[in-house]
């Protein structure tokens, strides 16, 4: 028998990171999620180059592709940004993967009055995050190897 050191989630997986997400749902936002990313330690860029040309099933793998990383056991939360009113919903996204109980945040560019304010909104949000991840500890679990 070993011990296995992870996070378990209220979902039931157990991840080996806590990690927080930042997740862009289309091209427009890449930007914005890089640079959150580079100012909050600990912070992962989900970025991707898929937007408004997508058919409907390809809108569902991107969707479910996005919601994977959002859901993933070594992610502890998930900040989600949009642009606009883009095809891949930013609001629904981060829904979605607070129902697994993780935290989970939604921030569209647009409605924050632009680039700038998007940002500052985006990297609060991760940074609030990334000090809830480390208050986590670390169970340990037994398992054969």
């Amino acid at each position: 028998m070993s011990e296995f050191l992870g996070y378990e989630r209220e979902d039931g997986s157990i991840g080996i990171r806590n990690h927080v997400a930042i997740i862009s749902t289309a091209p427009y936002a890449n930007d914005t999620v890089k640079r959150a990313a580079d100012i909050v330690e600990n912070a992962v860029p989900i970025t991707h180059p898929l937007g408004r040309c997508q058919t409907k099933p390809d809108v569902f793998q991107t969707y479910r592709t996005l919601l994977g990383y959002g859901t993933h056991p070594n992610v502890y939360g998930t900040v989600v940004v949009a642009h606009a009113g883009e095809i891949v919903d930013g609001d629904e996204l981060a829904e979605d993967v607070a129902e697994t109980g993780r935290p989970s945040e939604s921030v569209n560019i647009h409605r924050e009055k632009g680039v700038m304010n998007g940002l500052k909104t985006t990297v609060n949000a991760a940074k609030d995050m990334v000090q809830e991840a480390a208050t986590r500890t670390v169970s340990v679990r037994t398992c054969r190897i």
